[in-house]
């Protein structure tokens, strides 16, 4: 049985959607059908389903690019030709720092600051501060342009050689959690959302890749 490899970032999870999360009780309220307890799908289930292929994920919740390509590499020796490799890719101006805690290995900085994302217990919040300032932000134009054109070489081999697609979280309209609870403030994609990217996934061909001028000229000189 062929297999649909999933890689990503929250988008390519179901972020949001978990038991106990404020948009899972007030879902399973207005939908009896939902019984608390059920594992409510993402948008790769819908696929799996839909292309009969054994779903193998790898999504990493705030993950990086670099994150998402290593553990694209980490797999490839078990991908094969007949398998088919979805990519999410992430804004490029998250960046990952080792760490040893548990399974994980990395951690993401959102571009949106570190210190919040920072496990107290490293102890790393004074020097990645400023890293931050004094050197990321100043150079964010091309970290975030050498990060685009790796992706782009990386996803020329994938395509190549592998049924490939990739996409990004903010090329493909959906409904998020926000815009169906407005009470829950949360971005992620909602039940509805969810279904969404699945159709729009699907109606890509093999071989489509995100464009990432979309997502510079719209955040340029705004990486905030």
């Amino acid at each position: 049985m062929k297999k649909l490899w999933i890689f990503g970032d929250s988008f390519s999870d179901i972020s949001g959607l978990w038991e106990g999360q404020p948009y899972y009780t007030e879902y399973c309220k207005q939908n009896p059908e939902f019984k608390q307890g059920t594992v409510l799908k993402g948008w790769y289930d819908y696929l799996a389903k839909s292309l009969n292929c054994k779903l193998v994920k790898f999504s990493f919740p705030g993950g990086s690019n670099e994150v998402i390509m290593r553990s694209v590499l980490n797999n490839l020796q078990y991908i094969s030709k007949d398998d088919i490799i979805i990519i999410g890719w992430t804004r490029p101006t998250r960046f990952s720092i080792p760490i040893l805690s548990g399974y994980q290995q990395f951690t993401s900085i959102q571009n949106d600051g570190s210190s919040r994302l920072i496990d107290k217990e490293y102890n790393l919040n004074d020097s990645l501060n400023s890293y931050y300032k004094n050197i990321f932000v100043p150079n964010v134009d091309n970290y975030v342009n050498t990060w685009i054109n790796n992706i782009n070489e990386f996803s020329n081999y994938l395509n190549q050689n592998f049924n490939f697609k990739s996409w990004t979280w903010w090329d493909i309209p959906h409904e998020s959690i926000i815009e169906h609870f407005n009470n829950v403030h949360d971005n992620h994609p909602s039940v509805n959302g969810h279904y969404q990217i699945f159709e729009a996934i699907s109606n890509m061909k093999i071989g489509s890749m995100c464009d990432w001028d979309e997502y510079t000229s719209s955040n340029k000189n705004h990486w905030d």
